[in-house]
């Protein structure tokens, strides 16, 4: 990721930038208004400005980010010109010069031509666009001898590529290493890869689903690899041991075992060493009469009599940074790098800003299992946050059976300096109650707010303890109606959980989480399902309480300000709109980390916030896509919602923009149509969403204090967007047009042309907001015959070049054009190519062959090279002889 970063030294107002901006606009020759077209329009004294280069060969760019200080842009486009070599994917700089932006190639030249499918892809810039990252199957380096694995290259001016995913050991295995992270300076780039590149780097499970791999950090100026993925012990995190105290008798479904502690349900293990070792995997973790056992999945047992003292191990299943920093696969697209995890969390911050500390899980959530959250600080130590242990306990059988139920800790984000770390968990711990809250972690020697040095801190439970209601059994639950000392605080429609354990008969587990379907009385409460519980039912004098979850949304720079969402009621004030927290609606809340005090934001519609199919994913998305935006200090949050949070959207069927500010306590609609006026579509941050994290070819729609937004919509919110009447969707009935805006100072401007039928498209800003780049194919500037393509365009405070400036080109290069490779896919036939686009290149298309250690794989619909998988078993496979043979050992 490229954290946010702010180097200016002083504060300038919005009105004194206006006012600095209109005066150097005035300044400017008649000759410039000529050139900039509509500048007399645009807000803040701002001029159009061309980007890319006139001649591109016929293709579009996209995907294009400033630089902090808006001297260079960095765009991609399928497809080559300005002296390119491949007709593929490629990067490309341009850099403002007194007579216009010049453009250069930036992705490597390769060495021999690139497979069909394959692409060299930038996953990380630096904040002044300096250095980037790059992934690639080629090798630019000798030792680089990995079979066309993907590789990571860091590109610097005048050191040219430096080899970043190398180790003391390998680089000839044919294991692809992806993109993770790294610090501002990219001088700390953390990657993972299943290749064994440390001495360390050893036991990795090769069971395991997915594929397990290390996770490592290079430090590219001290050019030395270190292993993150290791726990307190400097064991591979995952990676447990115990042993058999008593012999074994072959065929018994149950082993028992020394210690439970870091076995759990779905893990591969090996009984003994060498020819006679077996390998099975576990079904169960429990305790029979306070021994230990682990129950075998398959329910037959092990085929082998073992003595006791024999070995019991589960190799490590890897780990991943942070929440998704696992990019989910090395293939091209490079729309495709995005975190393994996309529904559950966030990349923000895992590593900090100066390298010393990098938050981890293992194993990787996607395998099913309990997850713990690690802290690796100064490639030294290890400190284990929370996860992966038992929080409770199941009681069941013909006699006392206690299986430990287990919890699992997922990073959610953390503060630039790595001093606090946040997280959501469901273990209930430092006295919240079970279920999912959202935690802090101060990773610090001293106190920060309520957080004591390296403890955790719930976030999620508002003041004076968690809201959720709690009552116990007044009589033992039974069926669908119970009775309780008291019903205050609950609410039909609520789940409920029973505590401090849960009661199931065999699997099936009946009594942990019931759904609340009336409040009867003040003592009595019917249920949707029956509580059928072992013998009478739950016993009398159970605790039980609401479940509230609660998801984290966004996190400021600093760590001072949290914004969550919870269904409970953790707040008392009123909102700007004279509104207050619902029960079991999904509000919004601030946590101020300083204070300890949670402050009622608004309560959003049930589609922002749903996991599945949701049009804005403020909790359900990664943060490179999560349209839910924080300054740096988190004093303004600017969101993305479909709910009519002040009045102004009473349809309640697209998204709007909205602002929120600490001081004052205010909420503002910044994307809302006049009164009446029904909105044709979804009001979002384009290409920008994601926050002031900046991940790479991202960045804020927001000015660095807040004071200017951007953002792109359907509506026609001034009489200049004229382009009202574009198109709909055949299939989803909404405009196909969209427009650039600013909001500033309560007054919302036009920022593109406002007449294309083409969506004008929000990419990328600058810290201070001067700078907006925005992709479009209307005419904005003089001289722009490029046949109708889309450009890149900057809507700069006092730009525009004077037309007898431009003596410069475009581009830089051999003729501004590409040497050898493909065309766009999606290239138009030369002869509908408008005149001015430059030739096409020969269309060439390689024979897809894959590389010793790949095989062909069908990926999105498309044949692709991949590393082969190892078949895991299925947890449920052999459930009904298990069960038998299960039920027999408890009789």
């Amino acid at each position: 990721m490229r954290p946010y970063l702010s180097t200016r030294t002083s504060v300038v107002t919005s009105s004194q930038v206006r006012t600095l901006a209109l005066t150097a606009a005035l300044a400017v020759s008649a000759s410039l208004l000529l050139v900039t077209g509509a500048l007399a329009a645009l807000p803040d004294g701002r001029g159009y400005e061309l980007v890319s280069p006139v001649q591109k060969n016929g293709v579009a760019p996209y995907a294009a980010v400033p630089s902090s200080t808006g001297g260079a842009v960095d765009f991609q486009a399928r497809g080559a010109f300005a002296g390119a070599t491949w007709g593929s994917l490629n990067l490309y700089q341009a850099t403002r010069t007194a007579g216009g932006w010049q453009t250069v190639p930036l992705t490597p030249t390769p060495t021999i031509p690139l497979g069909s499918l394959e692409e060299q892809a930038p996953v990380w810039f630096s904040s002044d666009l300096s250095k980037t990252i790059f992934t690639t199957p080629q090798s630019y380096v000798p030792g680089d001898q990995d079979g066309g694995a993907l590789s990571l290259y860091e590109q610097t001016p005048g050191d040219g590529l430096t080899w970043v995913s190398l180790g003391s050991q390998g680089g000839s295995e044919p294991n692809s290493a992806t993109f993770d992270s790294a610090t501002a300076d990219g001088d700390h780039v953390v990657f993972s890869t299943g290749a064994s590149l440390l001495p360390a780097a050893a036991g990795l499970s090769t069971e395991a689903a997915p594929e397990a791999e290390f996770l490592y950090e290079r430090d590219v100026s001290g050019g030395q690899t270190n292993l993150l993925s290791l726990d307190a012990s400097d064991q591979p995190a995952g990676y447990v041991a115990t042993t058999l105290p008593e012999g074994y008798t072959p065929g018994f479904c149950c082993l028992s075992v020394a210690n439970v502690e870091g076995f759990f349900p779905g893990q591969f293990i090996t009984i003994g060493a060498g020819p006679s070792a077996e390998v099975t995997q576990i079904g169960k973790v429990l305790i029979l009469e306070g021994v230990p056992f682990l129950e075998v999945e398959n329910g037959s047992g092990l085929s082998s009599a073992f003595p006791p003292d024999t070995s019991v191990t589960h190799l490590a299943e890897g780990a991943i940074l942070g929440d998704g920093g696992h990019l989910a696969s090395g293939l091209p697209p490079a729309g495709e790098f995005l975190p393994a995890n996309a529904g559950s969390g966030s990349t923000t911050n895992a590593i900090s800003n100066d390298g010393s500390k990098a938050f981890f899980e293992a194993p990787n959530p996607a395998a099913g299992e309990p997850v713990g959250l690690y802290m690796r600080q100064d490639n030294s130590t290890t400190v284990k946050i929370a996860g992966a242990a038992p929080y409770g306990t199941t009681l069941s059988g013909a006699f006392v059976e206690e299986t430990p139920v287990f919890g699992s800790a997922r990073y959610q984000g953390a503060a630039t300096n790595g001093s606090l770390v946040f997280f959501t968990s469901e273990e209930g711990l430092a006295g919240a109650t079970p279920g999912r809250e959202l935690y802090e972690f101060n990773t610090t020697s001293h106190a920060i707010g309520g957080a004591a040095p390296l403890s955790v801190n719930p976030v999620s439970t508002g003041l004076g303890g968690d809201q959720a209601p709690v009552t116990t059994l007044a009589a033992p639950g039974k069926g669908e109606a119970i009775t309780v000392v008291s019903t205050a605080g609950f609410h039909a429609g609520e789940e409920i959980l029973f505590a401090p354990f849960k009661l199931t008969r065999g699997r099936v587990n009946s009594n942990e989480l019931a759904t609340i379907a009336s409040v009867d009385s003040a003592t009595e409460l019917t249920l949707t399902q029956s509580l059928t519980g072992v013998g009478p039912g739950i016993a009398a004098g159970i605790a039980l309480h609401g479940v509230h979850p609660a998801s984290l949304t966004a996190v400021s720079n600093d760590g001072s300000r949290v914004y969550f969402v919870s269904d409970g009621v953790l707040a008392s004030n009123t909102n700007a709109q004279s509104a207050t927290a619902t029960p079991l609606q999904p509000n919004l809340y601030m946590f101020d980390t300083a204070t300890g005090e949670t402050a009622f934001i608004a309560t959003l519609a049930k589609s922002d916030v749903s996991l599945e199919g949701s049009p804005t994913g403020l909790v359900g998305q990664p943060d490179i896509s999560r349209p839910a935006v924080p300054t740096p200090d988190g004093g303004a949050l600017v969101f993305a919602s479909a709910a009519n949070l002040t009045g102004q959207n009473p349809w309640q069927e697209f998204t709007e923009i909205y602002r929120y500010t600490v001081a004052g306590n205010s909420l503002t609609c910044l994307s809302c149509t006049a009164p009446g006026v029904k909105p044709k579509g979804n009001a979002t941050f384009g290409e920008t969403a994601g926050g002031t994290y900046d991940p790479p070819g991202l960045s804020s729609p927001m000015s660095d204090d807040g004071g200017r937004v951007f953002f792109q919509t359907p509506d026609s919110l001034v009489p200049e967007d004229t382009n009202g009447g574009a198109p709909t969707s055949p299939k989803f009935g909404t405009a196909t047009s969209t427009d650039v805006y600013e909001w500033e100072a309560e007054e919302v401007s036009l920022i593109s042309g406002g007449t294309s039928s083409v969506p004008a498209v929000l990419q990328g800003t600058t810290p201070s907001g001067d700078d907006v780049l925005f992709t479009t194919d209307a005419q904005l500037v003089p001289g722009q015959s490029d046949g109708g393509y889309e450009n890149v365009f900057d809507a700069r405070v006092g730009g525009g070049f004077p037309e007898a400036a431009k003596a410069a080109p475009s581009c830089v290069g051999a003729s501004c054009r590409a040497a050898f490779g493909v065309a766009p896919v999606f290239a138009p036939p030369a002869s509908t190519t408008p005149q001015g686009a430059g030739n096409l290149s020969p269309v060439i298309t390689p024979k897809l062959t894959c590389r010793k250690g790949l095989v062909k794989k069908r990926v999105k619909g498309k044949i692709v090279c991949a590393k082969k998988r190892a078949k895991k078993a299925r947890h449920g496979a052999g459930k009904t002889r298990r069960e038998a043979t299960r039920n027999k050992f408890n009789q």
